[in-house]
Formats: structure tokens, C-alpha cells, sequence
């Protein structure tokens, strides 16, 4: 718990989500729980009761529906937090012009909640991938990547705004062979006890942890309501950058098993890197007293809560 910090008071939308439970579980590991459920003002496409695990205790949260956002004054608020969009991976399911219109709807509530509470400091999670863009791609050829560059720039047109681009982060952990890299070697090593690593490149990914922007952004938000000050306008959260290789060692490492890592890779071919010139997120959180979170426990924050995984300390 943070000594002697005023805890910020947050609106959170998209609050069901991996991102939304995080901020709300880094919360109350800073402020405590009874901060957490005086402070915070869960939203979500539809209300329901969100339990977060805190250190072995379940704490229990009543999340609101965003409907009815806009007609409720939030003068008492520090900020809002936005990550609250159907996922892209349903894009399939529902349909291109569904998934536009349930979106959208989202956003209609978000903004008429800005109109009527312009002195919210807005945080909005944007697409990693579509960071650097200067062109808004066509709905039709990336509607992921469209709405998230249309409403951050409808947005930095309205209300000072901290835009996160979390390209590649380290977040929950989804048994799937078609998830990222790091997802796919864990669910391997847990239900095979080996890694098969099939690529034509040797891909190496950037990886950030989805707890430790959060805990920059309690941290930006905290200096703001005592101090007020500049705040960064953009975190990319990138700390780790690995060859297929070494990141299935690591998840070795971080499961603390033994693995037999199989390799198909092309010792010859070179790396595919994600390049930016402004990967600051380090330096961010040095500037507000915080160290990034080693990539052991990142891998073991995404397998955490697994019935099949057993904890090694």
C-alpha cells in the first residue's frame, strides 16, 4: 500500500475486462480495498457484480451500466479510464457492421459522459498495433484499428488525454494456440510439459506488463489530484524485447518446470522487431518512483489463478 498518497478517484469503463480488473486489482493493492470500493466507479456495457482476487481475498464491486453514465454528475472524479470495446477477436461472430454498432454505442455513452464532465483527465487504450499510424485506415480494411484512431483523436479534440498502446502486453492468459507467443508456450508447458516453437522467423516480440501501467497511471493520476502538474501523453508499454527462443526458457523459468523446447526456426532468418523511437515507458515509470515488473513475473501474472498450475515462490 502506498504510504500517505491521496488515492485518486476513478471512473473506469470497461471495468469486466482484463484491462478494467487490473487497474482495479493494482488499485487496491495501493490504496487498499475500502479505498477501492469508495473511489472507484465501475462501468460496463451491462451492470453486473465483478470479484477481483486481492491477495488470497475476493473483493466484490458492483459495476454500473454505461447507458446511464451521462446522467450522472461526476464532478467528484479525477479521471475517467476507457478500454471498453466488443473484442476484436468476435469480429467474426457478430459481423463487421454489428461490431461497428455496439461500438458505437460505447463510444455515444463515453462522450456524452465528457460533454457533461469536461474536467475529467481521460486515459484511453488504443491499438498497439495501429501506434505511428498517420492515416485512419478504412472501416472495411481494419475496423479494430479504425474506431480505436477515430475516437482517440475525437478525443484529444475534447479533454487532456493520456492515450495507452498496449502492443503485445503481457496480460491474461488464454489457453489458445493462436494467441500470442508467450500465451501459446505456457498453455504448451502446462498441458504437454514441451514447447514446439513452429516459425518461419525467429519473431521477437516487445512485451509490457498490463500491472505495471496500471500502476503508472494510479501513480499519474495520484501526483495529479495533489499536485496537479504534466502528465506523458502517450505510455507504450514495451520492457522486454526476446527471441522465440529465450522466451521459452523463460517460461520455463517463470513455471518453474522442466520443459523440452522443441525448434523449427530458421537459425538464419532475421529477427521481425516492432520498432518505435519513442519506447519511453521505462523511463516513465523511473520519473514517478516505479520499477518495471521482471519478465518472471509477468509469465507467471498471466498463468496466475490456473487450477493446474501450481505456485513456486
Amino acid at each position: 500500500m502506498v504510504s500517505g498518497a491521496t488515492p485518486p478517484k476513478l471512473v473506469i469503463v470497461g471495468a469486466t475486462g482484463w484491462y478494467g480488473k487490473t487497474l482495479i486489482h493494482e488499485y487496491a493493492l495501493a490504496y487498499g480495498e475500502k479505498a477501492a470500493a469508495t473511489n472507484l466507479l465501475l462501468y460496463a456495457s451491462r451492470p453486473s457484480l465483478l470479484s477481483v482476487e486481492i491477495e488470497g481475498r475476493t473483493l466484490e464491486l458492483a459495476v454500473s451500466d454505461l447507458a446511464k453514465a451521462p446522467q450522472r454528475s461526476l464532478d467528484e472524479f479525477d479521471g475517467l479510464l476507457w478500454y471498453a470495446f466488443i473484442l476484436k477477436n468476435k469480429l467474426p461472430i457478430i459481423g463487421v457492421e454489428a461490431y461497428r454498432i455496439a461500438n458505437e454505442k460505447i463510444a455515444h455513452h463515453v462522450f456524452r459522459c465528457l460533454d457533461t464532465n469536461p474536467h475529467l483527465r481521460t486515459a484511453f487504450f488504443s491499438s498497439g498495433a495501429a501506434y505511428g499510424l498517420t492515416e485512419c485506415p478504412a472501416y472495411e480494411a481494419d475496423p479494430y484499428a479504425h474506431l480505436k484512431i477515430l475516437y482517440e483523436r475525437e478525443l484529444a479534440s475534447r479533454v487532456p488525454l493520456v492515450t495507452i498502446y498496449p502492443y503485445a502486453t503481457l496480460g491474461k492468459f488464454v489457453p489458445n494456440h493462436r494467441s500470442f507467443a508467450a500465451a501459446s508456450f505456457i498453455h504448451q508447458a502446462i498441458t504437454t510439459g514441451r514447447i514446439v516453437i513452429e516459425a518461419k522467423m525467429t519473431v521477437v516480440r516487445s512485451y509490457g506488463s498490463a500491472h505495471d501501467f496500471s500502476r503508472l497511471l494510479l501513480r499519474i493520476y495520484e501526483r495529479l489530484k495533489s499536485s496537479g502538474g504534466p502528465v506523458p501523453t502517450r505510455i507504450v508499454p514495451v520492457t522486454h524485447t526476446l527471441d522465440l527462443n529465450q522466451l521459452a526458457h523463460e517460461v520455463s523459468i517463470a513455471l518453474a518446470r522442466e520443459i523440452e523446447i522443441i525448434s523449427t526456426t530458421d537459425p538464419e532468418a532475421l529477427p521481425s522487431v516492432y520498432i518505435t523511437p519513442d519506447f519511453s515507458f521505462g523511463s516513465q515509470l523511473t520519473q514517478y518512483d516505479l520499477a518495471p515488473s521482471g519478465l518472471t513475473q509477468q509469465l507467471r501474472h498471466m498463468s496466475e489463478g490456473r487450477a493446474f498450475l501450481p505456485v513456486h515462490e
